[in-house]
């Protein structure tokens, strides 16, 4: 590589990392170590996610005809954080996933990133051996699984009688399941104003969350307070539930 292209390259890094500049460096300490850093980068991937409802009526997911936009993603992942929550997987649980490149891997991974969990990614090709060890290995306390991934997992379920599992577009699971449709469609429950401040994104998030404002001068939308996402308790019957 001759000098002036590194020399190119260089003066390129040191625009875009400069005071101000979006991609702005700072150093941060993690683990007993100082380490570059973003200066402007979100706080956490749910940071990273409620960036996107800034874009609600626009489409995020097409897959054959089926459309979600971001709004309507937004509500399907806010909608399975809270079911999660009322199976009490919270912060630091492991969630397995085991499905093809269905939607619901990407409602799912959100869904258990924005309450704190942990995804667990199956391999798709895995046989039940494999899938066992990665199960025992992991512990997970849910698997998300489709109908390959659900027929190889029942060849092995009873060495996991305590496995939550969750069937994606199988209906007649070969194991005890709960059907996705049931996880991302909440009842209606009272609304509840919360002690802090619920801001409107536009049509993205369920009322179901705990919502603080971050300031941030590049964010299009306010961000999520790094916490885990609360269910809000019911206090006022008569007044319907917001989204936010």
């Amino acid at each position: 590589m001759s000098n002036q292209v590194m020399e190119n390259y260089r003066s390129a890094v040191a625009m875009v990392t400069a005071p101000d500049a979006f991609l702005e460096l700072t150093t941060i300490e993690h683990g007993g170590q100082t380490l570059k850093a973003y200066k402007h980068a979100p706080g956490s991937m749910r940071d990273l996610w409620m960036l996107g409802q800034g874009y609600a009526g626009q489409e995020y997911i097409v897959y054959g005809d089926e459309r979600w936009t971001f709004a309507e993603a937004g509500q399907l992942v806010a909608n399975f954080a809270t079911w999660l929550q009322s199976q009490g997987i919270g912060s630091g649980d492991r969630v397995a996933i085991a499905l093809r490149n269905y939607p619901e891997w990407i409602f799912a991974y959100w869904g258990v990133i924005a309450i704190g969990g942990v995804v667990v990614g199956m391999n798709a090709w895995w046989v039940a051996d494999e899938m066992a060890y990665a199960l025992k290995d992991s512990a997970p306390k849910l698997l998300v699984a489709d109908d390959q991934r659900l027929a190889v997992f029942s060849e092995i379920a009873g060495d996991f009688p305590d496995l939550t599992v969750v069937a994606v577009r199988e209906s007649s699971p070969p194991v005890q399941a709960v059907q996705w449709a049931d996880t991302v469609v909440l009842p209606d429950p009272p609304f509840c104003e919360a002690n802090t401040t619920t801001w409107a994104v536009r049509g993205g998030f369920s009322s179901m969350v705990d919502i603080a404002h971050l300031s941030s001068a590049r964010a299009a939308v306010p961000l999520v307070h790094p916490e885990p996402m609360k269910p809000v308790m019911s206090c006022a019957p008569d007044k319907p539930r917001g989204r936010i």
